[in-house]
């Protein structure tokens, strides 16, 4: 993605979503709440392409990827800086079975969200649920073309909200802090 241009990174839905999957490195991510080093192990590597761009965007766009100097794969990226960070971690990490088991074995309440900025949806999900999905579909091989035509993405996350934010139309939404699941 670098070749050419200063970008090392592209958004694959538009701005309705608030925080989209992104493709980093021929990899997908998505949005996670995993610790980031200190800044000395960070290091800058580009800008993420909107979904929509065009020169303004451009222009103004500071939307940056920065990753942990010591993970060589890349495993858990930040974009954005300072308080308006967010952090990404892998599809191929979230998915894999060793991982999603850790989760099961630690946590039993699990929240569907999806992050739209016409309305966040939060469903309280039970463990066992969690568990027939995972004994339905397994782990998942996310594709690039999966996101062309999305209308809504979900995200299942720990339940355990550690603080509210307040959203565009004044309603006040949980923030999740523990690892996203799916």
């Amino acid at each position: 993605m670098k070749s050419g241009s200063n970008y090392a990174a592209k958004r694959l839905t538009d701005d309705e979503l608030y925080h989209g999957p992104i493709l980093f490195n021929g990899e997908i991510y998505f949005p996670s709440s995993y610790d980031f080093p200190d800044y000395n192990n960070s290091e800058f590597m580009g800008k993420i392409k909107p979904y929509y761009n065009n020169w303004i965007v451009d222009l103004i766009n500071q939307d940056q990827v920065i990753v942990d100097k010591t993970d060589e794969n890349y495993t858990h990226i930040k974009t954005g800086g300072g308080d308006d960070a967010t952090r990404f971690t892998k599809a191929k990490y979230l998915e894999n079975k060793e991982h999603v088991n850790e989760i099961l074995e630690k946590y039993s309440k699990f929240v569907l969200c999806n992050d739209n900025y016409n309305g966040p949806v939060r469903l309280p999900i039970d463990k066992e649920i969690i568990i027939e999905l995972e004994n339905r579909f397994g782990e998942i091989e996310y594709k690039v073309e999966d996101f062309d035509k999305y209308k809504e993405i979900f995200y299942i996350y720990v339940n355990s909200p550690s603080g509210h934010v307040e959203g565009l139309k004044g309603e006040i939404h949980a923030i999740f802090d523990d690892p996203i699941v799916f």
